[in-house]
């Protein structure tokens, strides 16, 4: 094999193994303590919080692709209470670039939560959490 041509070939190799390194630093990461789950580029961070005994308060933190703070749009989440029960919480625009809402949930533990993010004129975003609640 010429020279150049194995020079080529064990560059290229270089650059393969190095590829998801850098893939997986481009992308965004908690900044608040939340759940984190990032869906086509976009980032979801979760906050869950009791206001009182029955009250949960959420804060959804949203970046885009740019990793800039996401503040328009209709975000809404499902949380699941079991097999077939979900309680729908819509979450408005909120203080430090978060959509914010509450909802009722007594009952302490893990709950599975889905946010639907609709940006307008383009597909629904699903991104899926969990949370834990004292």
């Amino acid at each position: 094999m010429p020279r150049s041509l194995t020079i080529v070939v064990i560059s290229l190799a270089g650059l393969l193994s190095v590829a998801p390194f850098f893939s997986a630093q481009a992308h965004g990461k908690p900044e608040h303590g939340g759940a984190f789950h990032e869906v086509d580029e976009y980032t979801f961070e979760l906050l869950a919080n009791r206001a009182n005994k029955d009250t949960v308060n959420f804060k959804l933190y949203i970046k885009d692709p740019a990793l800039k703070p996401v503040t328009a749009g209709e975000v809404t989440l499902q949380v699941k209470l079991g097999p077939d029960r979900f309680l729908p919480v819509q979450l408005k625009p909120g203080e430090a670039d978060a959509f914010e809402g509450s909802a009722t949930l007594a009952q302490s533990g893990r709950y599975r939560v889905t946010a639907l993010f609709t940006r307008p004129g383009q597909k629904v975003l699903k991104s899926r959490l969990s949370i834990r609640l004292i």
